[in-house]
């Protein structure tokens, strides 16, 4: 088939146009006006531009730039055959969250490699984008079959996150402790396998995971900020309050951090410091109405009905789900 201008226009991403220009330019194309006709094509091309077509007619009627026409359009026949065509196509698609095509392209190299363990696990990626967990750990575990490697310890940690998501916990677990065992420095594994552990109440091996992760990645402000939570399950609030510590000093930001600083700073009854935290918090989100109605149990505390029952009507604004109740007890 040969191509028009028109249809390239249509078709070409950013990596043909360089195709095609390549191609162009090993024809040296012998016209004092090719430099400046291939910026304005690449112009062209990049904004779709049809219009651009009547630009290019007296230039196109070249045999150099015909016969560079055709070439392309062969090449693109052929690369529709090849498994790599697919995956630039399926990537493309991934990068628009157009995940249904993605899975449509990782389809056909499966169809044309059936054991492309990467196809299957970037399927799986993309099923997983659309919430169709059982098929994305179907392609995960076909993965994991084939290749029992690089691509195995990524297929492992994407089962186990998937089976977090239907809250089989103990699953994900041990598909967490299978990536770790191919890549024992694979942080994220890690620190998912705290979270997994979390859900399960087992407080203290989660604090062992994530820091693991922490030795791994001394910047890991996410094992820091989760390992405090744990620690204040555990009621241990002054170690949690130093995990919470590196994590604002990591990111000044990080609002969650402050928050559980407030709770570690609240049970330990540094009620001042308690509603500093929770300033902070609101100051970074309005809408925080956990911080909100915490601030106002400590005002209540503090026989600051007033305060209290400011900040439980702004929890009520903002979602909170006992403010309500706290409301209509105490603020009449």
């Amino acid at each position: 088939m040969q191509y028009t201008l028109k249809d390239l226009l249509a078709l070409i991403d950013e990596d043909n146009i360089v195709k095609l220009v390549e191609i162009i330019d090993d024809l040296r194309i012998a016209d004092p006006a090719y430099e400046r006709l291939k910026k304005e094509f690449i112009q062209g091309v990049s904004k779709h531009d049809i219009d651009f077509h009547n630009r290019w007619k007296v230039f196109i009627r070249t045999e150099n730039v015909k016969k560079a026409l055709n070439i392309f359009s062969t090449k693109q026949t052929t690369d529709e055959k090849n498994v790599e065509f697919y995956f630039k196509q399926a990537n493309q698609k991934n990068k628009l969250q157009d995940y249904q095509g993605a899975i449509q392209d990782y389809t056909k190299a499966i169809q044309i490699d059936a054991n492309d363990a990467v196809a299957y696990f970037n399927r799986g990626n993309a099923k997983e984008e659309l919430q169709d967990y059982q098929g994305a750990i179907q392609d995960y575990t076909k993965a994991i079959q084939i290749d029992s490697n690089y691509v195995n310890a990524y297929a492992y940690f994407g089962r186990g996150f998937v089976k977090c998501k239907l809250q089989d916990y103990q699953g994900a677990i041990q598909d967490y402790t299978k990536a770790i065992q191919i890549d024992s420095n694979y942080v994220n594994a890690y620190g998912n396998r705290g979270n997994a552990k979390i859900e399960l109440q087992d407080y203290q091996s989660a604090i062992q995971d994530y820091t693991k992760a922490i030795q791994i990645d001394p910047n890991n402000r996410t094992s820091y900020f989760n390992r405090g939570n744990a620690k204040l399950e555990l009621q241990d609030y002054q170690a949690a309050i130093q995990d919470y510590d590196k994590v604002i000093q990591l990111d000044t930001n990080y609002i969650d951090a402050y928050y559980g600083r407030g709770n570690a700073k609240y049970n330990l009854q540094d009620y001042q410091g308690a509603i500093q935290d929770y300033n902070k918090a609101i100051e970074l989100d309005y809408t925080y109405s956990n911080a909100y109605y915490n601030r106002g149990l400590i005002k209540q505390k503090l026989k600051d009905m007033q305060g209290a029952c400011f900040d439980w009507k702004m929890a009520k604004q903002f979602g909170h789900k006992k403010a309500e109740e706290i409301l209509a007890e105490y603020c009449k």
